[in-house]
């Protein structure tokens, strides 16, 4: 006699894929990547009004090489020597604090406006962080690209 109770068995295989688990971060890439095009299109304007600051013409040396980390972070592309991004890691968070300090000393008033103020800190902080810890695990953790 058969049990009643127990559950057919089926011969169908089903073929689920996980979902990449670096799509977010490809996702961010693109984000940042359209952020900084834009950014670079200011200085650009910037330029070729002659009001162009030192702390913008320094950015478009440094963030170009942020986001090709960035890239490489989710891609899994090895680009230059894990020690170049170690060594350019310190020089990222000193150019963007020299940037937001740059912002509160040319528009005073944007510090005195609450709401601006934490609407430019509630957006702003995710970004960063995001960002130099993709940078960090490139450069001191993420080894998968140099093993190949």
């Amino acid at each position: 006699m058969t049990n009643p109770y127990k559950a057919p068995e089926s011969d169908i295989e089903t073929e689920i894929s996980d979902p990449d688990p670096r799509l977010g971060w490809k996702m961010f890439f693109l984000f940042i990547l359209a952020i900084d095009l834009l950014g670079f299109y200011d200085t650009y304007e910037s330029i070729l009004d002659g009001t162009v600051k030192t702390v913008d013409l320094v950015g478009l040396f440094v963030y170009p090489l942020m986001v090709l980390a960035l890239f490489g972070y989710a891609f899994k592309k090895a680009f230059f020597h894990p020690l170049v991004w170690k060594l350019f890691f310190p020089i990222c968070l000193i150019l963007d604090t020299w940037e937001i300090f740059q912002i509160f000393q040319d528009d005073p008033e944007f510090s005195r406006n609450g709401i601006i103020l934490m609407l430019f800190i509630a957006t702003l902080t995710p970004l960063l962080l995001l960002q130099y810890l993709a940078l960090y695990r490139y450069g001191f953790t993420h080894r998968a690209p140099w093993d190949k």
